[in-house]
């Protein structure tokens, strides 16, 4: 049973991996020892938002944001601030709850439709037309953004679809081996592992000055307000939107979306970069910069909207 928690955790982690390092592009020549850290990284932040999705008893897309949110938060803190954080505030708001956030919403809902209770042929239909969408940003972004945000060449079309195609190919060999029990809590011993990890890489960044007063601020703010939200929107009700179904996970839709990835990857790394309204490049950065702005002011207004008619009622206004 420990076993096959830890191995559906294993795998958001790797999804989570996936959405910030590959389709981000977010720095492929790093050290060996450097990705055994960001790996045990990962796997943390893949087993408190499991937890965190249970405890709070998460199902509406306000959770989902909120659980997304502090993922990128902390991916921009702990697991990559020489470029989440490399210019704050500005990268905080682009990066850190723009990309990495936006990425993690999308592995969140991968997860679900995956190994989620509620899995439908429709929701296969959509992850496939998503991973065609994903695969043409990707295949944009993964070649020229080298160019535009580290100075330096574009990406070979071999280097990426290689470094895809292989942790996609993992995925898939993971997901064939999930197990369809329902993922236990967290233990004690598990929660020491996990805030464990987290505060070695923060101690890490800090040794290593790769962090500045701002953002140790700032993020962990950000991160307790997210908290809030998801603490104000708990049931009574048992269950979230990111608990096992009790039908195998379906690992052959997933590998067939990641095909359609992969090949929509290369056809996106064709695309021209300058088109006739401009530069598809700033486009994408635009819907980074943009998410990053609107989801946690949206959420929310919704949400106190929400509390507001909640009041008005009781009080009969």
């Amino acid at each position: 049973m420990i076993q096959s928690a830890w191995l559906q955790r294993l795998w958001l982690a790797g999804l989570f991996f996936f959405g910030s390092e590959i389709v981000l592009w977010t720095d492929t020549q790093r050290e060996w020892v450097e990705w055994l850290l960001i790996a045990g990284g990962y796997l943390a932040l893949s087993a408190l938002t499991l937890e965190a999705a249970a405890f709070f008893r998460a199902r509406s897309i306000f959770e989902a944001l909120a659980l997304a949110g502090m993922v990128g938060l902390a991916n921009g803190l702990l697991l990559n601030p020489t470029t989440a954080l490399v210019d704050v505030p500005r990268t905080l708001v682009t990066r850190a709850m723009g990309g990495h956030a936006l990425m993690a919403l999308a592995m969140i809902g991968a997860f679900t439709l995956i190994t989620g209770a509620r899995r439908t042929s429709a929701g296969l239909s959509a992850l496939g037309l998503g991973a065609a969408g994903l695969g043409l940003f990707w295949g944009l972004w993964a070649r020229w953004s080298p160019t535009e945000l580290a100075a330096q060449p574009e990406t070979p079309l071999s280097i990426m679809l290689g470094l895809g195609g292989l942790t996609l190919l993992i995925l898939t060999a993971l997901a064939r081996w999930l197990p369809n029990t329902a993922i236990p809590r967290l233990s004690r011993l598990d929660w020491t592992l996990c805030l464990g990890i987290l505060l070695a890489l923060l101690i890490i960044r800090l040794l290593s000055d790769q962090l500045d007063s701002f953002a140790l601020i700032a993020v962990p703010l950000l991160i307790v307000y997210c908290l809030a939200v998801l603490y104000f929107r708990q049931r009574k009700k048992p269950g979230s939107f990111m608990d096992t179904g009790s039908s195998a996970p379906a690992w052959i839709g997933f590998g067939l979306a990641a095909a359609v990835f992969l090949g929509a990857g290369a056809l996106g790394y064709h695309l021209p970069r300058l088109i006739a309204w401009g530069d598809l490049l700033a486009s994408v950065a635009v819907v980074f910069t943009a998410y990053g702005l609107i989801w946690l002011p949206c959420m929310s207004l919704v949400l106190g909207a929400q509390a507001f008619s909640r009041q008005a009622r009781g009080f009969n206004l």
